[in-house]
């Protein structure tokens, strides 16, 4: 990978030629370029032009671009001094492939893709990690001053905001022990070459604190020395300075992501195999703890941070963001906890309505059954009556027919022929008859004596209608479907009260209509079925069940006693009843007895 071939700012020529092993000045030099940047304050007066104030360091700004010269000839190492924010800024822009520089100026570049190459390491500072610190200075005549407290509301002086050295590395000292030190004093002065000024302007008295790098007084005559002090130095330091900060990794050489990884070795290996120089025993070694470099630019708000200066939406996340989270997990649980909440609630509702569903079927069961004992307790009662009306009218039943009898004999001696005579006593006599087989059988229940006879069932049914139409019991047209000849077991009287009562009830119901009636007889091998239906009104269920069950009689001078004999005959004939809408309207009582020698 060849470099940009660039030329050289006049300062910078005359540096270059000034170092021995480069090619001599106003020769054109055709080798690929590696442009080296360095970090200093330039300053006249001085043979390099340029300073740290440290004079290992000096030293180290010296010696560094001969020694990148000689681990690279084929390269023209093209060498630039840069302040600290402009060195940034050319490396962020292409314009510098190797620096020098601070540790704070390498971890500024951590996001662009720098990567270390060697660490600087002394005598004084034998860990490349923990090398370079901040001091707070005031000068020795201050006896009242001895701790980072006192100096709360007095006058400061530092270095520029983006200086490292001698701003950002002491002012991590007040960081620590929770201090703002954009607040703290009640004034700071920010100056550009900042050392001179900070040293001066404590002896003139000028400002009561300097923020400053430390290793600079122990650099200064034993004389001057004694005009300072540090508040609070750190003890049992690897720093062989005072200082009142933590410590921070060494000045750092780091190349680019454009450096091809070859370059970058061998000025790796020239460094890091090169001997110690000088008394301070300059030498390199390689550094890996800059995150503490950046946890400081985020304090400060200095760098890509700050933006936390400014109520960005960013900031503004990354300040609430955990109480939104916490927000949003109650909110979460909340909902979680309604929703847990309305479950059981609907559970719980579904559990009431279950129960009083279930109290109120028992309910209606309960007074079901309260009606139908009061009607088996009716039944009871009317049974009873029936009884006592059977008995009572047995005397007077039997003088009617003595009477019948004294007539047909008294116009039989007589010799009276007449017909309408002979024909009303034989009709009041078969009444009388009737009537007296209706009093013995109601007082044959009392007695429990009870007669089954053979039964023509068809001719039963046939003449019970002709019956209830001369009666004048029903008022419309019954149709029969009969087969001829069935035969069962069974009590006649009760029978044609069953048929009697079903044509009756059939009648009431059709209320003036003029509805069809039909009673069909069907034979099974071992019963008849017996259907008697009607196209009266159309039943719903309420309906039905009432009628089922034998319910209260919705007719206005009715006993409600009409089914329930009809149902207690046909279980004592060892049949059954039950009844169903039809599909269009009215309904269809279905009767099943029994034939002889059979079971239902």
């Amino acid at each position: 990978m060849a470099f940009h071939i660039s030329s050289c700012a006049a300062a910078a020529a005359a540096l270059l030629c000034a170092f021995p092993g480069f090619s001599v000045c106003g020769a054109e030099d055709l080798r690929p370029v590696l442009r080296f940047g360095m970090m200093a304050f330039l300053q006249e007066g001085t043979p390099s032009g340029f300073t740290t104030y440290v004079n290992a360091d000096d030293y180290v700004l010296r010696k560094l671009p001969q020694i990148l010269s000689q681990s690279l000839p084929e390269y023209r190492v093209d060498v630039k001094v840069y302040r600290t924010a402009a060195l940034i800024k050319a490396a962020r822009s292409g314009k510098v492939d190797v620096i020098f520089g601070s540790s704070g100026c390498y971890a500024s570049l951590l996001p662009d893709g720098i990567y270390p190459l060697a660490t600087l390491v002394t005598n004084f500072a034998p860990d490349p990690n923990q090398a370079v610190a901040g001091a707070v200075v005031v000068s020795s005549r201050r006896t009242d001053l001895n701790s980072l407290k006192d100096l709360k509301h007095l006058s400061a002086m530092s270095g520029l905001e983006s200086m490292f050295f001698n701003w950002q590395m002491p002012a991590s000292a007040l960081l620590d022990r929770g201090l703002d030190p954009y607040r703290f004093f009640s004034s700071l002065r920010q100056v550009d070459q900042p050392v001179p000024k900070i040293l001066q302007a404590l002896e003139d008295g000028t400002i009561d604190v300097g923020l400053m790098r430390a290793c600079v007084l122990e650099g200064l005559p034993i004389e001057r020395r004694n005009h300072f002090k540090v508040i609070e130095p750190a003890e049992d330091s690897p720093l062989a300075c005072a200082h009142t900060s933590r410590l921070f990794p060494n000045w750092t050489v780091g190349a680019m992501s454009q450096v091809p990884s070859d370059v970058a070795k061998r000025i790796s290996l020239a460094l890091l195999t090169a001997p110690p120089q000088t008394e301070a025993g300059i030498a390199w070694s390689t550094a890996n703890s800059f995150k503490s470099i950046d946890q400081l630019y985020r304090e400060l708000k200095w760098g890509r941070y700050e933006y936390l200066r400014h109520w960005t939406f960013t900031r503004v996340w990354e300040a609430v963001w955990p109480f939104a989270l916490a927000a949003l997990v109650a909110f979460l649980a909340l909902m979680l906890h309604l929703r847990r909440v309305n479950a059981l609630v609907e559970r719980r509702t579904r559990e009431l309505n279950d129960e009083a569903a279930r109290r109120m079927a028992l309910e209606e069961s309960n007074t079901a059954l309260l009606q139908k004992f009061h009607r088996y307790e009716q039944m009871s009662t009317m049974g009873m009556l029936s009884n006592m009306v059977a008995h009572e009218i047995r005397q007077p039943l039997s003088a009617l027919r003595y009477a019948l009898r004294t007539i047909e004999m008294a116009a039989a001696r007589d010799e009276e022929d007449s017909a309408v005579i002979e024909k009303s006593c034989a009709k009041a006599r078969r009444q009388t008859e009737r009537i007296n087989d209706i009093v013995e059988h109601v007082c044959s229940y009392a007695r429990t004596d009870r007669r089954n006879l053979p039964i023509n069932l068809s001719e039963l049914i046939r003449e019970t209608v002709a019956e209830a139409a001369q009666m004048k019991l029903i008022h419309h047209a019954v149709t029969l479907v009969l087969p001829d000849n069935v035969f069962i077991t069974g009590n006649p009287l009760e029978l044609q009260l069953v048929v009697l009562n079903l044509l009756k009830n059939s009648s009431e119901a059709a209320a003036g209509r003029d509805p069809q009636s039909k009673i069909a007889l069907t034979c099974g091998e071992d019963h008849v079925e017996l259907i008697v239906s009607d196209e009266t009104e159309q039943l719903d269920a309420q309906a039905l069940e009432r009628i089922a069950s034998c319910g209260p009689s919705q007719k206005r001078d009715g006993l409600g006693l009409g089914l329930s004999i009809v149902r207690s005959i046909i279980s004592a004939h060892g049949g059954s009843i039950h009844f169903s809408a039809r599909a269009d309207k009215g309904l269809e009582v279905h009767i099943i007895l029994p034939l002889p020698g059979g079971s239902s």
